[in-house]
């Protein structure tokens, strides 16, 4: 029995926590409102119990940042020789990061409804989250996201509002500046998160005034002493410390804790978008405040938060026997002319150094054989074992980390085609297990975005777009516009299918065998819709074509077109002006004023008057242009040019 029951004690190991059972240790529940003294006692003992993981990490993080700038290899350990390497981990790595981060993560808004005005905020939402994303410099700060998760097990961004800027931002934090509780294995259910923060006296006191005397006190009045202290984050709430100072203390502030019924209030939302109405309900976008920290993590099995590994990492053993053959080959490569042995019976010091310097002076012995005073030790040959086995394990890394030479654009001598194809589509479908772990993440972070504009955003904030032609658009945005019920999803397609899709739309579209839009879509251009149906204009049409869409109000004779005299109509009757009938109105002139009255600024006008002449305006041209077609008949235009797409289109730039 006793046999029975330790067995069963092994099975349980000390990482799933199910060793014994009854209280571990007895705590109090940690809150906020709990006496400053309780708080900080609480706050260290977290700290502590944590600090394990904490300095286990720290070192492998800074021995895989070694590793990354290739100084893993002291040079003070080769006194006689070069600390030779070559540095195929920071290659690779940076290859499969130029991978994941080719591609913008934009983000796919799903409205909350069927409708009209529940699209068009899905819209708004989407342009926003494109704009805060470059706002943002997210290219940039999601590549160094990305490398930290290869080389310190986890990559750390944070959200932040920031109040000189009146607007939140988000930054990216060094993983070994951040401590988490040992037992989490997500942001979420971490019971706390602390990130040791430093600034100046001088700006802890502009940060914290009430505390200024306390402050002066603990460190003196040098207001240039740097300060180090912490900040410590529960989902309910944030703790500023420094030693046994509380600084700060407060609830979530990235929460509208005014929502005090949160599941009724998502009932009355439910119930909204089954009757089709639009109305915001919800203060919030999460469904429960949340620490302001998204983490990434790869190659994890669910012990902590912390990755359990990494390609990078597997791979380290192979670099340094790579290094080893290099120095061994390095060696071999100084001592391959051999080396001259010269006998002190018969050549003095001095001689052997002039016979050194110049090596084609003629040596003279007074007596003896000149083959007993010089003689000459040939170099050995590198084993072709050495040689194959550097290859070898190059080639080994490679595999490990699932970047071939074909990935990465290097070309073999012996590869054929397919042989490059398979290996390609091979590294890149490992590639895309990671690919699908950033995209969840990616989700976290644009559901941030939303939350934080739902909080702060009260009054309208004004955002400067890119429209038409380099042509400056402004989106006004509020927390309004966010509706309850919409999503956010960020779907990535395969990288390891994206070649292949291509290449087989290239060939359909040779054939004649594919339509425009799924040739377009095929190479993931942006607004493929309008892409293809520019590119069957254009083939149809190209008067059209060339009217309506490179031709403007700047173009010279612009105004005389069937569409410019459209677009002078509509400005004019915006500004409350009555304008006749165009006499010579045609298809693509009224088509134009359609279009400007779907646009969401005509939509919005709140001048009935305007809005009854407009529309007054475009019935007069429909009638005209019934009558004329009436009375003329059927258009005669021949039709032999207007053949379908035969040739294959020119590859779009991605």
């Amino acid at each position: 029995m006793a046999n029975l029951l330790k067995t069963i004690s092994n099975f349980f190991n000390k990482d799933d926590q199910i060793v014994t059972e009854g209280a571990e240790e007895q705590r109090n529940l940690l809150t906020v409102t709990m006496e400053n003294a309780d708080l900080v006692r609480e706050i260290d003992s977290d700290i502590e119990g944590s600090k394990g993981l904490y300095a286990e990490m720290k070192a492998i993080q800074d021995e895989n940042e070694k590793y990354y700038l290739g100084n893993q290899l002291d040079s003070k350990l080769f006194d006689y020789e070069l600390p030779t390497d070559q540095n195929i981990l920071y290659r690779n790595l940076e290859t499969i990061l130029s991978i994941i981060t080719s591609k913008r993560k934009e983000p796919i808004v799903l409205p909350a409804q069927d409708t009209d005005e529940s699209k068009e905020l899905r819209d708004k939402n989407q342009q926003y989250l494109s704009w805060k994303w470059s706002d943002e410099d997210m290219s940039i700060k999601y590549e160094d996201w990305a490398r930290q998760a290869y080389l310190y097990r986890i990559g750390v961004f944070k959200v932040r509002w920031d109040t000189e800027k009146d607007d939140y931002v988000i930054e990216l934090k060094r993983p070994q500046r951040i401590l988490i509780d040992k037992d989490a294995t997500d942001e979420y259910d971490s019971k706390f998160i602390v990130e040791f923060r430093q600034n100046s006296l001088s700006e802890l006191i502009d940060m914290f005034p009430k505390k200024k005397a306390d402050l002066l006190q603990e460190f003196g009045n040098r207001l240039g002493t740097l300060i180090n202290y912490i900040e410590y984050w529960t989902n309910d709430f944030v703790v500023f410390k420094v030693g046994n100072l509380i600084l700060d203390k407060k609830r979530n502030p990235n929460w509208n804790w005014d929502e005090k019924d949160r599941k009724g209030a998502l009932n009355k939302v439910r119930a909204n978008i089954k009757d089709k109405k639009l109305k915001n309900i919800l203060l919030n976008y999460f469904n429960e405040p949340r620490k302001p920290y998204i983490i990434l993590s790869l190659k994890n099995l669910g012990k902590t938060i912390y990755a359990d590994t990494s390609d990078f990492e597997q791979a380290k053993i192979g670099q340094d026997i790579v290094n080893r053959r290099k120095r061994q080959i390095d060696k071999a490569t100084i001592h391959a002319l051999g080396r001259d042995v010269i006998s002190g019976s018969y050549i003095s010091k001095d001689e052997a150094k002039k016979m050194i310097s110049n090596p084609n002076s003629p040596i003279w012995l007074e007596k003896g054989n000149a083959n007993d005073a010089v003689t000459h030790i040939s170099p050995q040959e590198i084993s072709p074992v050495v040689l194959n086995d550097l290859q070898d394990t190059k080639n080994e890394i490679d595999s490990t980390m699932g970047v071939h030479g074909t990935t990465r654009g290097d070309r073999g001598a012996q590869e054929t085609a397919t042989g490059r194809t398979i290996l390609r589509e091979g590294d890149l479908g490992r590639i895309d297990l990671t690919v699908r772990r950033i995209d969840k993440k990616l989700e976290l972070l644009y559901g941030w975005m939303i939350q934080m504009a739902k909080v702060y955003y009260d009054e309208t904030h004004f955002t400067k777009l890119l429209g038409a032609e380099g042509s400056a658009e402004y989106l006004e945005y509020s927390s309004d516009d966010i509706e309850d019920g919409m999503e956010i999803i960020v779907k990535s397609e395969l990288t390891a299918n994206k070649a292949q899709t291509r290449q087989e739309a290239q060939e359909r579209m040779a054939a004649g065998l594919l339509d425009p839009l799924s040739y377009m879509e095929a190479f993931e251009v942006s607004n493929p819709k309008e892409a293809a149906r520019r590119m069957v204009m254009y083939n149809l049409d190209p008067k059209l074509y060339l009217a309506q869409f490179l031709m403007d109000e700047n173009t010279p004779g612009a105004e005389t077109t069937s569409i410019g005299k459209a677009q002078e109509e509509n400005k004019r009757m915006m500004d409350g002006e009555v304008v006749p009938p165009f006499q010579g109105a045609d298809k693509a002139h009224i088509e134009e004023h359609g279009m400007f009255m779907k646009k969401p600024l005509f939509k919005r006008l709140e001048d009935l008057a305007i809005k009854s002449n407009f529309m007054d305006h475009v019935q007069q041209e429909l009638d005209q242009l019934k009558q004329l077609t009436q009375s003329v008949g059927p258009s005669q235009t021949p039709v032999q040019q207007q053949t379908p797409m035969q040739q294959p289109m020119a590859q779009p730039q991605v």
